[in-house]
C-alpha cells in the first residue's frame, strides 16, 4: 500500500510506517514478563492474539489504489444482473485465487535483478534471525541480570523507532543511490555482530545495541523500496510477497542454526560470527546489482528520464522515459542526439 501511494518520498513514508516495530520492541519485553507473571504463558498468548487482531481493523481502513497499466482491468459489471448466489460465490473464489497468484508472481523469479536482490535479502535475514533472538541469553551468560538483559531489547527498540523514519527521510534527500545506502546499513549490522562477542561489559553491550539499532534503521526502510525498484511499481505486491517468503524461510532456519552452534561450542560467540558471515555475504551478492561505470548516478544526477537506461527505471518512471524518448525522436528526427544514440 505504501509503495503504491508514494513514489517520491517512498523511503520516508516506509520508515514512518515501520517505526512501530521499534515501539513494540520497547514495550514487548517488560509487557511479556508482566503478562506471564500475572496470567501464565497461555493467558499471555491470548492477550497478544487479541492485540494482533486489531491489525485487521487497521487493514480494513486502507483503501486500495488501482494504478493504470497494473495488469488486466477487472470487469466491474456482470452480464447477468440476476446472478445466483452460487455464481457470485464462484466469482469470489476465482477473484481470491487470482489475487493469490498475483501476490506470488512466479515470473518475477525470472528477473535477474529481482532474484539477486531476493537471495541477498535471504542472507541478510538469516544473519539477522540468528543474532537477534539470542541477545538476552548471551548477556545473561556474561553475568548480566535478567531485567538488565531484557532491557537491552528495549534500548534497541528505542533506537530503531527513531532511526527508521530518520534514515528513510535521509535516503530520499541525500544524493546517494538507495542501494548503496542499504548496503551501508547491512555492513554496519555485520560489524555489530562481530563486536558483540567481544563486548564483555553491560556498557559495551548497550553501545552495540545502539549501533545495531542505527544499522537496522538504515536498511529496513529500504527493503520495500528496493523490492519495488527491482519488481516494478505495478508488481510491487508480488515483489514484496516473494521478499517476505524469503524472509520467512530465513527466520525459520536462523534460530535453529544458532542454537545448534551454541550446543556445539557452549557459547553464542560462533552464532554471532556466523550471522555476520551471512550478512557480509548478502552484501557481496548485492555487488552484482551495482550499475556499470557511468551509470551509478543516473537516477540522482538530474538527467532527463529519456537519458536514463530503461533497466534502471521502474513502473511509472520507466513508462514516462519510454514515452519521452518516443515523442522526442518522432518530432525532432535524426538531429536529436537521443535518436542518434539509439541508432
Amino acid at each position: 500500500m505504501v509503495g503504491k501511494y508514494f513514489h517520491k518520498g517512498h523511503a520516508t513514508a516506509n520508515g514512518i510506517a515501520i517505526s512501530g516495530t521499534g515501539v513494540s520492541m520497547f514495550v514487548l519485553s517488560p509487557l511479556s514478563q508482566f503478562l506471564i507473571d500475572e496470567y501464565r504463558w497461555n493467558g499471555a498468548l491470548l492477550i497478544f492474539a487479541g492485540i494482533t487482531l486489531n491489525g485487521c481493523v487497521c487493514g480494513a481502513l486502507l483503501r486500495p489504489l488501482h494504478l493504470e497499466g497494473a495488469g488486466k482491468v477487472e470487469e466491474a459489471e456482470t452480464e447477468n444482473e440476476e446472478a445466483t448466489d452460487s455464481s457470485k460465490t464462484c466469482e469470489a473464489v476465482v477473484l481470491l485465487c487470482r489475487r493469490v497468484v498475483e501476490m506470488f508472481d512466479v515470473t518475477l523469479l525470472k528477473s535477474r535483478q529481482f532474484l539477486v536482490y531476493s537471495l541477498s535479502f535471504f542472507g541478510l535475514m538469516l544473519g539477522y534471525s540468528m543474532s537477534f533472538p539470542h541477545l538476552v541469553s548471551h548477556a545473561q551468560g556474561l553475568g548480566v541480570e535478567k531485567t538488565q538483559a531484557a532491557f537491552l531489547l528495549s534500548i534497541l527498540g528505542i533506537v530503531e523507532t527513531v532511526a527508521r523514519p530518520v534514515n528513510g527521510w535521509l535516503s530520499d534527500r541525500l544524493p546517494v543511490r538507495k542501494l548503496y545506502y542499504y548496503m551501508v546499513g547491512c555492513v554496519g549490522l555485520g560489524i555489530c555482530n562481530v563486536a558483540i562477542p567481544h563486548s564483555r561489559t553491560y556498557a559495551a553491550l548497550v553501545a552495540c545495541m545502539v549501533f545495531y539499532g542505527i544499522s537496522s534503521g538504515i536498511f529496513y526502510p529500504l527493503i520495500a523500496v528496493l523490492a519495488k525498484k527491482y519488481s516494478g511499481v505495478s508488481r510491487i505486491g508480488g515483489g514484496l510477497g516473494w521478499a517476505f517468503v524469503f524472509k520467512g524461510v530465513a527466520f525459520l532456519l536462523g534460530p535453529p542454526i544458532a542454537g545448534w552452534l551454541y550446543d556445539a561450542t557452549g557459547n553464542y560467540d560462533m552464532s554471532f560470527y556466523a550471522a555476520a558471515t551471512f550478512i557480509f555475504a548478502s552484501v557481496a551478492v548485492l555487488l552484482l546489482l551495482v550499475p556499470k561505470k557511468g551509470k551509478s548516478w543516473a537516477l540522482e544526477s538530474g538527467r532527463p528520464a529519456a537519458d536514463v537506461p530503461h533497466d534502471e527505471c521502474d513502473g511509472v518512471v520507466g513508462l514516462q522515459a519510454i514515452q519521452l524518448s518516443f515523442d522526442t525522436v518522432t518530432t525532432v528526427g535524426q538531429n536529436n542526439p537521443v535518436f542518434e544514440r539509439e541508432m
